[in-house]
């Protein structure tokens, strides 16, 4: 009785300060009769008021100890458990809130939960309730037996620990097997499936053929090491699949299908809705050491909650199973919270998706009432936690603070279907472009509550290793990524942004800080920081601000990245992100360097006549007019000028007519589409482009020449999209311009127009132009490029498939050194943009050295040099130390010590709005360019014989360059000197951007 009656004194003392004392004192596990005796012992003190309170705070922790045993369970992997779990937890609703310890013993508990039990059912359910542990002694397997549900699911309750659980699924939401034949024309990937696997033909793994939602796709895998080929494209399986009988299922997909995907392994996902954690609405909860083995959505699913922590867990594929495959999604998914979530010391991967992806969401503006007054979309996350709401600016991509509101509430407007949200500010709102306008959700503006959206999240300590998509993916503000190993992953590692319009995820991870981890073997950048949707901004932004990069190993980046995109990532993707801080992170070497895979290759040199031409290059025009095949020549006219020159090597002349090639394959990676073109007259269109198969889809550059008085009588290209019913098979069918037109550069008809009125004509022939398309499979941007410079860029991603080049003359153009590559070089380690006060100090490059200007004084160069002629000479350093800028007549240099061997590479990024006579880069070990060669000229009005000529490529835009500084000269250098000369009027304007120098193996 007197027992009772402290139990129930204590429950009322426990709103008050003495209790949260003695909760420090007391965090262990106490049964009843620990406390009893303690009371015992209490009754000798010679204070038996302090005995008493010390009881009752005993009595209030004491925690009853369940055993589902006790329940039923039998945790033999045979029994149905399912209803001695629910008993267990049942029992312990009843004692709640008082404090709760629910023993498994280890074991393996099928829970057969039916497949069409409500979907609020859970294969363990946890729904408010407070103070309440489920642990095992080492391992017990839950082993949940309907993939349309949650497997644990804790829901609006508070202090919840899972520990030494396991998560499995059977039936299993993936399936597994071998791909036996493709028909890439028809999309047909023919699979049969692994024992033990469930066949796709099952309603939960086709998403087609049963009553519930879901989603298949297709990955493929190496059989010999188990890891996912990223060289080819997921495949989005949007048909039902069929049973051809003899066990072979053939699956219809959205995405390019390859020969060589025959005899690889083919995992195919039943996503669903449904994770093996569920963590909604609820607060300080903990995961401990927890194991995930399959999921048919993510591993760790936390919504709307406060302070939940996943540690020492692990998401793997099952032990001693033949397994390639873990979760169908995320790692650990976490929107909407208040505080967190802490992801620390865990091991994951195998999942089908991201390792960790944490943030809110923007919710869109429907209606402005007055000045003070708008409507939403109703989002619970606007509503359920105290505001703190922000709009992002169209403009500058700034997260801007509304103030506070004066009152929220659902309700609904006749205008809009479903319902709506009424927030009143108390500070007038600015002028919103609402969906009533755009009738877009995506297009009109954003707010997004900064209290649900994971803010000051933590993940440290974690290993993600082997998995689909990206590291981590972080929208929330004030975020740590601290000591993680992320490791052979597509990438991008780490990814920080928002999304104000796809994905609608929020608000940008403003003054996360990136920490002592390392990176291996990621083939995507490292670290990617942009605000969504600016790629085509020319102004900075504040997209993401206040970051800090600091003291990160970067080794083995870049790869053959996902889908096939045969380009090297990078380490640093920043744009516009102002007051990013980049310090003491050590650069390790790429995956690999070496030139690009040569797909196709045409220099017309080995035809003996037209006749050898005609037979690979077919004219795909079958009737007159403007069917003119190709033709071989060895000379040019201009028909403006009348001048005339000998070409060097044999080209392919194209007059009015059509013609193609097939390639002999068919690309779908990345590639970059190099040829070199001239024109003979003005008022005349030609076009080179890489179509599909059979000549119907595809895209090309096309370039008009116009007339001697536009485009400084150099044309204009533009980028065609070719989309038709039938192989493409007239002259006159030129496409749909998917971009701008952009001045060449280069004169149109080979010769410069030096006057217009007259019209007159440098008689120096100005060689053909060299011309690239490139194109990005994952995102379907097309770039092109004229002599190096970037012109023009579009996005489409319509097309994925290339077999065929073509080629349009008009009355007639030279084509030459065609060239398809799949592969490039690596990408700069840091590329950035548009990103203001960056500070980039103390980074490290393994066997080299990665310059930082601020460590240096810059001096002049050869002072017979430096601002010579009278003409101004500075070197601004800007970017933390990234880049130096050299304005003027300017020969600088700093005191920079390196062991030239025959292996070293100089790397940098150049760009000039001015080339002046001269502009040049090279290594010295003395202060006097004139008594060896050393500099390297990258371009300029003059060729001049004091540099080496061979880099003297660069006209405009940005261009990366490699030296192979030990081909040219050895030996310790002193110096590393950068010249912007210009005698004449001292306008030369440059920037050396990413300065470094290593050796290359």
């Amino acid at each position: 009785m007197f027992l009772t009656c402290a139990l129930s004194y204590c429950q009322y003392l426990s709103g008050h300060l003495i209790d949260v004392c003695v909760r420090l004192l007391f965090f262990v596990h106490i049964t009843k009769e620990v406390a009893m005796n303690c009371f015992k012992g209490l009754m000798s003190c010679w204070r038996m008021s302090v005995c008493l309170v010390l009881v009752m705070q005993l009595a209030l922790h004491a925690q009853t100890v369940l055993n589902v045993t006790n329940y039923g369970a039998v945790g033999d992997g045979v029994t149905d458990d399912f209803p001695a779990f629910v008993a267990a937890i049942n029992a312990a609703a009843a004692i709640s809130p008082a404090p709760v310890v629910l023993q498994v013993p280890d074991g393996s508990y099928k829970l057969a939960l039916p497949q069409d039990a409500d979907s609020s059912a859970a294969h363990l359910k946890i729904s408010s309730l407070s103070n309440l542990t489920i642990e095992a002694p080492n391992e017990a397997i839950l082993v949940c037996g309907s993939p349309y549900h949650h497997g644990i699911y804790i829901n609006a309750s508070d202090h919840i620990t899972l520990r030494n659980l396991s998560v499995d699924y059977d039936p299993l939401p993936h399936t597994q097997g071998t791909v036996v034949a493709t028909t890439p024309a028809s999309h047909y990937v023919d699979i049969t499936i692994d024992a033990g696997f469930p066949l796709p033909t099952e309603d939960h793994i086709d998403t087609f053929g049963g009553e519930h939602t879901g989603k298949n796709v297709g990955y493929l895998y190496d059989p010999y090491t188990g890891k996912k080929l990223n060289q080819f494209m997921d495949q989005y399986l949007n048909s039902q699949v069929i049973d051809l009988g003899s066990g072979v299922y053939r699956y219809v997909t959205s995405n390019t299908v390859l020969e060589d995907f025959v005899g690889k392994k083919f995992i195919v996902v039943g996503r669903r809705k449904a994770d093996a954690v569920k963590i909604n609405s609820s607060s300080d909860c903990l995961a401990e050491n927890v194991t995930i083995y399959s999921a048919p959505a993510t591993a760790f699913n936390i919504s709307s909650s406060g302070l939940v922590t996943v540690d020492q867990c692990t998401i793997t594929q099952k032990p001693n199973t033949t397994r390639l495959f873990s979760t169908n999604a995320d790692g650990v998914h976490s929107k909407w919270c208040t505080v967190g979530p802490v992801v620390s010391h865990c091991y994951f991967t195998g999942m089908g998706d991201d390792s960790v992806n944490i943030g809110g969401s923007f919710v869109p503006v429907i209606k402005v009432e007055d000045a003070y007054t708008i409507y939403t979309e109703s989002h619970g996350s606007l509503y359920n936690v105290a505001d703190d709401f922000v709009y992002m600016d169209k403009t500058t991509h700034e997260l801007i603070s509304l103030g506070p509101i004066s009152s929220i509430n659902v309700t609904s407007i006749p205008e809009y279907a479903s319902s709506v949200m009424k927030i009143v500010f108390t500070n007038p709102v600015p002028n919103f472009v609402t969906w009533l306008t755009t009738q877009n959700l995506r297009s009109c503006s954003q707010i997004c509550n900064l209290n649900a959206s994971g803010r000051g999240a933590q993940v440290v300590n974690n290993h993600f290793y082997n998995h689909r998509a990206r590291g981590v993916l972080m929208r929330a503000p004030d975020a740590l990524i601290q000591g993680n190993h992320f490791d052979t992953l597509a990438g991008p590692a780490v990814i920080i942004s928002n999304d104000s319009s796809f994905l609608s995820e929020g608000p940008s991870g403003n003054g996360t800080q990136v920490l002592d981890n390392t990176f291996t073997n990621i083939e995507r950048s490292n670290i990617w920081i942009q605000s969504s949707g600016d790629g085509s901004d020319t102004t900075a932004t504040k997209g993401v601000t206040d970051l800090v990069i600091d003291n990160n190993t970067f080794d083995d980046y870049g790869g053959r990245n996902a889908y096939g995109r045969g380009t090297v990532g990078n380490v640093f993707y920043i744009r516009n992100a102002p007051d990013c801080q980049i310090t003491n992170n050590t650069i390790g070497k790429p995956a690999f360097e070496q030139e690009p895979i040569v797909v196709f290759e045409e220099n017309f040199d080995g035809y003996a006549d037209d006749a050898a031409l005609r037979a690979v290059w077919q004219n795909a025009v079958p009737t007159t007019p403007n069917n003119a095949s190709a033709y071989v020549s060895s000379s040019f006219t201009s028909s403006p000028s009348g001048y005339s020159t000998t070409l060097t090597s044999q080209a392919s002349k194209h007059r009015n007519g059509l013609n193609y090639c097939e390639l002999g394959t068919t690309v779908t990676e990345d590639f970059t589409l190099r040829f070199k073109m001239i024109q003979s007259n003005f008022s005349r269109y030609n076009m080179v482009g890489l179509l599909n198969a059979d000549g119907t889809q595809g895209y090309a550059v096309g370039w008009s020449t116009a007339s001697a008085t536009s485009y400084n009588g150099n044309g204009y290209v533009q980028i065609k999209k070719i989309d038709l019913t039938s192989s493409w098979d007239s002259f006159f069918t030129t496409g749909t311009t998917i971009s701008s037109n952009m001045d060449t550069g280069h004169p149109a008809t080979g010769y410069a127009v030096t006057g217009t009125d007259p019209v007159t004509y440098d008689n120096t022939f100005a060689g053909l132009a060299q011309i690239d398309m490139t194109w990005d499979a994952s995102t379907g941007l097309i770039t092109v490029y004229v002599n190096g410079q970037e012109k023009l860029s579009v996005t489409d991603t319509d097309f994925a498939s290339f077999s065929r080049i073509y080629v349009r003359g008009n009355e007639y153009s030279l084509v030459d050194d065609i060239k398809l590559t799949t592969m490039s070089y690596p990408d700069m380690p840091i590329i950035s943009s548009l990103t203001e006060n960056m500070n980039w100090n103390n980074n490290t490059r393994t066997d080299g050295v990665m310059v930082d200007m601020d460590d240096y004084t810059i001096v002049s160069y050869s002072a017979d040099q430096d601002g010579a002629a009278g003409k101004s000479s500075s070197a601004t350093v800007s970017d933390g130390g990234l880049t130096v800028e050299l304005q003027g007549n300017a020969w600088k240099r700093i005191p920079l010590t390196y062991a030239v061997t025959p292996n070293t590479i100089l790397e940098f990024e150049v760009t000039a709005s001015d080339i002046g006579e001269i502009i040049g880069i090279g290594l010295d070990e003395d202060n006097n360019h004139g008594n060896d060669l050393r500099c390297f000229q990258l371009g300029g009005t003059q060729a001049w014989t004091g540099m080496f000529q061979e880099t003297n490529t660069y006209s405009s835009g940005v261009m990366t360059c490699r030296i192979p500084v030990g081909q040219f000269y050895t030996g310790t250098m002193s110096n590393l000197c950068f010249v912007a000369d210009d005698d004449a009027d001292g306008s030369t304007q440059v920037q050396f951007k990413a300065v470094m120098l290593y050796e290359d193996e």
